[in-house]
C-alpha cells in the first residue's frame, strides 16, 4: 500500500487571505526598502487574490511610479503574475509605451526595463487564462512591436519573443467549433509573427535575438 503524503505545513485559505495577505500590505506600506517592496509584491502577486481591505493590484499599479528602477519592473511583472484579466489592458499599454503606458508610470516614456518584464507579465496571464480573447490582445501587443523597426532596445524584443512562446492558444474547446477555430486561428497568427521575425535578414548583431525565436515556437505546440 502506497501512503499518500499531505502537506501538513500549507497554510489554510483563511490563513493565506486573513494573516498573510495583510501582513504583507502592511509591510509594504511602512518602507520604500527596495527589497522589502520587491518581495512584498512577488508574493502579493502569487496569492493572486483580493480581500474587502486588500486589493492587490492598486498597490503594484502605486509601484509603477517609484524612483527606483527595480521597483517600478517589479511592479509590472506582478501585475503580470497575478493572472488577474483585470490587468491586461495596463500591460498592454506598458508593453507598448502608450500614453495609457506613460500615465500608469508618470513619466514621458515607459523606460525600457519595464516595457520588458510588462511584456513578460503579460505573457503569464496569457498562460494562466483559457480565454483565447486574452491571449490575441497579448499578441497583438507582441507583433507591434516585432514590427517595429524602431525599437533598438534588445531587452523588449527578447522578452516579447519568450513571452509569446508563453499564450498557449486554446486550440479545444467545450464551447464549440467556433471557439476551436478561434483557437487555431491564434495558434497560427502567433506562429506567423515568430517566424517572420525569425526569418528577417537582420545581420549579426540581431541573430542572438532571433535565436529565441526557435525555442518560443516549440513553447506554441
Amino acid at each position: 500500500r502506497v501512503a499518500v503524503s499531505k502537506d501538513t505545513l500549507k497554510p489554510t485559505d483563511n490563513q493565506i487571505l486573513g494573516e498573510i495577505l495583510p501582513s504583507l500590505n502592511r509591510a509594504i506600506e511602512s518602507t520604500d526598502q527596495r527589497d522589502i517592496t520587491s518581495s512584498c509584491m512577488m508574493a502579493m502577486a502569487k496569492i493572486g487574490r483580493d480581500t474587502e481591505e486588500v486589493k492587490i493590484l492598486p498597490v503594484f499599479r502605486q509601484r509603477l511610479t517609484r524612483g527606483d528602477q527595480e521597483v517600478r519592473e517589479t511592479a509590472a511583472l506582478a501585475l503580470g503574475l497575478s493572472a488577474k484579466p483585470e490587468a491586461v489592458d495596463d500591460l498592454v499599454a506598458l508593453t507598448k509605451d502608450s500614453p495609457k503606458g506613460r500615465e500608469l508610470c508618470d513619466r514621458p516614456q515607459v523606460d525600457d526595463r519595464t516595457r520588458s518584464f510588462a511584456a513578460y507579465g503579460l505573457g503569464l496571464v496569457g498562460y494562466a487564462t483559457s480565454d483565447n480573447a486574452i491571449k490575441r490582445k497579448a499578441l497583438d501587443a507582441y507583433k507591434s512591436i516585432l514590427e517595429d523597426d524602431t525599437i533598438s532596445d534588445r531587452n523588449i524584443r527578447v522578452a516579447v519573443i519568450n513571452a509569446c512562446g508563453l499564450l498557449r492558444p486554446v486550440l479545444t474547446s467545450q464551447d464549440g467549433a467556433e471557439a476551436e477555430a478561434d483557437g487555431k486561428a491564434l495558434f497560427m497568427a502567433s506562429l506567423d509573427a515568430l517566424e517572420a521575425y525569425w526569418n528577417l535578414k537582420l545581420g549579426a548583431g540581431q541573430q542572438l535575438i532571433q535565436s529565441h525565436c526557435p525555442p518560443a515556437i516549440a513553447k506554441l505546440y
